[in-house]
C-alpha cells in the first residue's frame, strides 16, 4: 500500500485551498488601508427623493339614470371575484340598473364550475330579462349553443355585451368573442420607454372618437393583451409598445367595439380594480363604459314574458267571473318584480294583460288585427291554418310606443285557466307561432 497522496486526494484538497486564497485576497482588498475605497455618497436634496407614483385623478361625473338589468356571468368558472368587480358594478347600480351576478363564488376567489345543461338553462332564462351582459375571463369554454344565445341577445334583441380579458389570467373568451369577429391574442403589451411604475403598465393616449372615449385623455392599463377585430380599435398603444408574442411594432389595440357598436371588448381587467381605477383618466373611461352598458335599447318577443313589462301592469278581465284567475296571473307577475293592478278596464299608457274569452275580445281587437289573428268561426293566424276554436287559446303581444299589451284569450273559462297555467310555468313557449303570437290546443 502506497503511503503517499493519490491524485484524487490532491484534487479534494485543492478546493478548500483555492477558497482560502480567494478569502485572503478579498480581505486585503476590502479591509486594509490600501485596498478598496468606496465612492462618496451622492449629495441628493431630500426634496428630490420621491419614488415614482401613479397619477391619481378624481372623476365626479353625474350618472345618467335609466332602468334596466345587467347580468354578470359567473357560470363559466370566471377568473375574478365579486370584490374585484364591486367598484365598477357599483357605477352600474348608480345609473339605476339592477345587477345580477350569476354562479357560485369560490372560497379562494373566482367562481365554481357549473354543469353545462344547468348553465345553458340559467343563461337562457336570465337573458330574457337582461339589458346588458358582462363576461369576464371565463375559464370554461362557451358551448356553441350558449354563444348562439348571447349572439341572439346582442344582434336580434339589442342587448349590450362587455367582454373583459386579462393577460395574467387564464380565460376562454374567444369561444364567445369569435361570434362577433373578435380575437383575444395570447400576449401581453409592454413599453420600456414610458410606463406607469412598471414596463408592463402601459399608458394609452391614442383614442378613436366614441361614446366610450369621450373626455378621456390618457389611461393606464396594467395587464392588457391585444385584441384583433373587424374594425379599428377604440384605443391604440403608442409606437414604443410591444407585444410579448410579436416582433412587430404594432399597432396594438387593447379596446375594440363590434356588432354595430353593441359589443365592447377590453384587454385588461386589472385597471377596473381600486386603486388603479382612479389612475389617470381610468375613472372617466369606466364611467363611459357604465353608460354604455346602461344604454341598451332592448327589443322583446313573447318568449320574454313577463320581462317586457315595466314596474307595474294592469290585469284586466273581460268578465267578472275571471277575477280569481286574474289574481293567479297577478301572483305570477309579482314573482318577477312586476306589480299587478287588477282593473275592470285598461288605462291609457299603462302596460296591460287582458284575460277573456273569444267573445270578450273587443277591447283588444285592434291588437289581434295588427298581429294578423282572427277569431270567429275558426282561429287563424299568419302562421297557422284555420283551427276549430273549441279547446283552444291564443296569446298575442302588442308593443306600442306607450304601452305593452298582452291578450290572453280562450274558448272557455276552463281552457283559459289552462292557458294561464302555461304562462305561470313558462311552458307557453313550446307553442309559439311567431315572435308575438302563441296558439294552443288543449285535449
Amino acid at each position: 500500500m502506497n503511503g503517499g497522496l493519490t491524485g484524487s486526494m490532491w484534487r479534494l484538497l485543492l478546493v478548500p485551498v483555492l477558497a482560502a486564497l480567494v478569502f485572503v485576497a478579498a480581505y486585503f482588498y476590502f479591509y486594509t488601508p490600501k485596498g478598496y475605497t468606496a465612492p462618496p455618497n451622492p449629495e441628493v436634496p431630500v426634496e428630490r427623493l420621491a419614488p415614482p407614483v401613479s397619477e391619481v385623478r378624481s372623476f365626479d361625473g353625474v350618472p345618467r339614470i335609466s332602468r334596466g338589468r345587467l347580468v354578470v356571468d359567473g357560470l363559466h368558472a370566471n377568473n375574478f371575484s365579486k370584490a374585484e368587480a364591486s367598484a365598477f358594478l357599483g357605477m352600474v347600480r348608480d345609473r339605476g340598473y339592477e345587477v345580477e351576478v350569476l354562479g357560485q363564488p369560490g372560497r379562494f376567489g373566482g367562481f365554481l364550475s357549473t354543469e353545462p345543461r344547468e348553465r345553458y338553462r340559467t343563461l337562457q332564462e336570465q337573458l330574457r330579462g337582461a339589458d346588458g351582459l358582462m363576461v369576464a375571463m371565463p375559464q370554461e369554454r362557451y358551448t356553441p349553443a350558449e354563444a348562439a344565445l348571447v349572439e341572439d341577445f346582442v344582434l336580434d334583441r339589442g342587448g349590450r355585451l362587455l367582454l373583459v380579458g386579462d393577460a395574467t389570467r387564464r380565460h376562454e373568451l374567444n369561444t364567445l368573442a369569435g361570434r362577433f369577429g373578435l380575437d383575444y391574442q395570447p400576449d401581453y403589451l409592454f413599453n420600456q420607454v414610458e410606463y406607469d411604475l412598471n414596463f408592463q403598465n402601459i399608458l394609452v393616449r391614442d383614442f378613436l372618437p366614441d361614446e366610450i372615449t369621450r373626455g378621456v385623455g390618457q389611461i393606464a392599463l396594467y395587464s392588457t393583451g391585444s385584441i384583433r377585430g373587424p374594425g379599428p380599435g377604440l384605443a391604440a398603444a403608442d409606437g414604443n409598445t410591444r407585444s410579448s408574442m410579436s416582433e412587430s411594432p404594432g399597432p396594438f389595440y387593447p379596446m375594440l367595439k363590434a356588432a354595430r357598436g353593441r359589443v365592447l371588448a377590453l384587454g385588461d381587467f386589472t385597471f377596473m380594480i381600486p386603486p388603479r381605477n382612479s389612475v389617470q383618466d381610468n375613472g372617466r373611461l369606466l364611467a363611459n363604459i357604465a353608460d354604455f352598458l346602461t344604454g341598451s335599447e332592448r327589443s322583446y318577443t313573447l318568449s320574454d314574458f313577463p320581462h317586457f313589462f315595466g314596474d307595474e301592469a294592469d290585469v284586466v278581465t273581460g268578465r267578472p267571473s275571471l277575477l280569481d284567475l286574474a289574481s293567479v296571473l297577478g301572483g305570477a307577475l309579482s314573482g318577477y318584480g312586476v306589480e299587478p293592478v287588477i282593473r275592470s278596464a285598461g288605462a291609457p299608457g299603462r302596460d296591460m294583460v287582458y284575460l277573456g274569452l273569444y267573445e270578450d275580445a273587443g277591447p283588444v281587437s285592434q291588437y289581434l288585427q295588427l298581429a294578423g289573428v282572427r277569431v270567429d268561426g275558426s282561429v287563424r293566424t299568419p302562421f297557422t291554418s284555420g283551427m276549430d276554436p273549441e279547446n283552444t287559446g291564443v296569446i298575442v303581444l302588442h308593443q306600442g310606443e306607450d304601452r305593452r299589451a298582452l291578450a290572453v284569450l280562450a274558448d272557455s273559462e276552463e281552457t283559459l285557466e289552462e292557458l294561464v297555467s302555461l304562462l305561470e310555468s313558462g311552458n307557453f313557449r313550446d307553442n309559439l307561432a311567431g315572435e308575438s303570437t302563441g296558439v294552443y290546443r288543449f285535449e
